[in-house]
């Protein structure tokens, strides 16, 4: 994983949960490319809500709107129920 400043700041320092957490992001990036190609519109549905409900809930663990994974997250959770809404 990638051990720059910003990196730190976001995630923190390198441990197992981040790790881990790579794992999630990796998983959900192979699962979006599938689904690009092969999936149907509830699927991506589906991938785009549960995207939605674990970037929200990332805010009320961490509870601070500093953390610039947070912002992030929010912002994509934003874009990503603007793309069901369309869907």
């Amino acid at each position: 994983m990638i051990d720059k400043p910003w990196t730190v700041r976001g995630y923190g320092e390198p441990s197992d949960a981040r790790s881990i957490l790579l794992a999630v992001y990796l998983s959900i990036l192979i699962s979006s490319f599938y689904l690009l190609f092969v999936g149907s519109n509830d699927r991506i549905v589906n991938l785009l809500s549960l995207q939605i409900i674990y970037k929200t809930l990332s805010l009320l663990t961490v509870r601070s709107v500093q953390n610039p994974v947070i912002v992030s997250n929010l912002l994509i959770a934003i874009f990503h129920g603007v793309a069901i809404s369309f869907a």
